[in-house]
């Protein structure tokens, strides 16, 4: 329905407005190839009789439809072709920011009092582990309202960040974004944005953007990447976001480390050595004192094998002692862990031998990023479903069983 919207005039920043007949793909953001006459182009660009393509500046617009709606559109990065015959111009954009439709201001001068955003919910996610309605004051003036919802078969999130008087949108943006970090740690994996919107007095602005890759959406079928939280009002309330906030200030970008890995497609083997090194990280920042420090073996020890929750995920196999070139005794799965991390960090060709490889790269990615969740989480005070945890370690060991998967050491 928003592939053929019909521009009849524009407004530039400096007030000028011009007569045009554009079409606007809003979802994809794109003015399609339309034709402009000459001296039209040369107002919209400030030029002269001559100019040179270098002469052409992105444009910030305010684009207005037949139909009277207002379309702000951010940083339009225009192309064109010109007829010498007749001097007209076919013009064309294929990048805008972002549009702002039913605004126009840009998006640091909005202030609101609400946005809401839909999220739609990955078929595979177990939904009757996500409550209905979560409502809590994350401050005295700002409230968050969370509800799931059926929509065509499709599990819909509704999430509300509400302020008692205006504010910018950047200040609740900052606590919409904490929320679905948290809810991606909890769901393991990002969510496809449905829509977003602005709320007014009197009507909404619906927001259209690219995403940043760290809350990009993949399509994902496996249960391996399911959620392992149920998600109520005891792992999503203020504490808890407040918590998450104060880990994030504590491990600086090593959260941003993992979403932007685990969302993107990536090789296994560079995805499984950032997710390991993203684990140490935390560690560090948040239990290393300055007079005792452990090596990297004795931190993912101490996660892997110590911790009781994350000791589930590593079945007896993964856990078997091997003898090392030292000729003491390790843990099979930490033992590939450490020498993976250090290759990749070091690019040590002698080290290549014992990192994962082949069938074991899904297996032992899986059973990290797991891991990686299983910890975060638990900064948080919040325990993971053993329901939910079981399935997804019976899922990955069944995907090693079917693929005769034996993790070794190659000589």
């Amino acid at each position: 329905m928003y592939d053929n919207i019909r521009i009849i005039k524009i407004i530039k920043s400096n007030g000028v407005q011009l007569e045009v007949d554009w079409n606007l793909d809003l979802q994809n953001r794109k003015i399609s190839r339309s034709q402009i006459d000459y001296t039209s182009f040369l107002k919209l660009f400030d030029l002269k009789k001559k100019f040179q393509n270098s002469d052409i500046k992105e444009q910030n617009l305010l684009l207005l439809s037949e139909t009277g709606e207002y379309y702000y559109c951010n940083n339009c990065i225009f192309g064109f072709s010109i007829d010498l015959l007749d001097m007209n111009v076919h013009i064309y954009c294929d990048s805008i920011d972002y549009i702002i439709k039913n605004s126009k201001e840009k998006y640091e001068d909005i202030r609101t009092k609400e946005i809401q955003v839909q999220f739609e919910v990955p078929k595979f996610i177990q939904h009757n582990y996500i409550s209905n309605n979560i409502e809590f004051y994350y401050r005295s003036s700002k409230k968050v309202i969370f509800k799931k919802k059926y929509y065509d078969n499709k599990c819909v999130l509704y999430l509300s960040i509400k302020s008692s008087f205006k504010v910018s949108l950047s200040i609740l943006d900052k606590i919409l974004y904490e929320i679905y970090e948290i809810l991606m740690l909890y769901l393991g994996t990002g969510l496809k944005i449905i829509s977003r919107i602005i709320v007014s007095e009197n009507y909404k602005m619906e927001y259209y953007s690219s995403i940043a890759d760290k809350y990009g959406y993949e399509d994902k079928t496996s249960l391996r990447s399911s959620n392992i939280v149920m998600i109520d009002s005891n792992t999503l309330n203020k504490n808890v976001l407040k918590t998450y906030e104060d880990i994030v200030k504590k491990t600086y970008i090593l959260k941003d480390v993992y979403f932007a890995i685990t969302n993107k497609k990536n090789y296994k083997e560079i995805k499984i050595a950032m997710i390991l090194q993203a684990i140490e990280g935390i560690y560090r920042c948040l239990y290393e004192s300055k007079t005792e420090k452990l090596d990297y073996y004795e931190i993912i020890e101490k996660i892997f094998i110590e911790d009781r929750t994350c000791k589930l995920v590593l079945s007896q196999s993964d856990r078997r002692k091997i003898n090392t070139v030292n000729n003491d005794k390790k843990e099979i799965f930490l033992y590939k862990s450490l020498n993976h991390r250090n290759y990749f960090s070091h690019l040590n060709e002698n080290k290549r031998k014992i990192i994962f490889s082949g069938k074991e790269l899904n297996y032992a990615y899986w059973k990290i990023v797991l891991i990686f969740r299983i910890y975060f989480i638990k900064q948080l005070g919040v325990i993971c479903n053993k329901n939910l945890l079981k399935d997804i370690i019976t899922d990955i060991n069944t995907f090693k069983k079917n693929h005769k998967i034996r993790l070794t050491i190659k000589k």
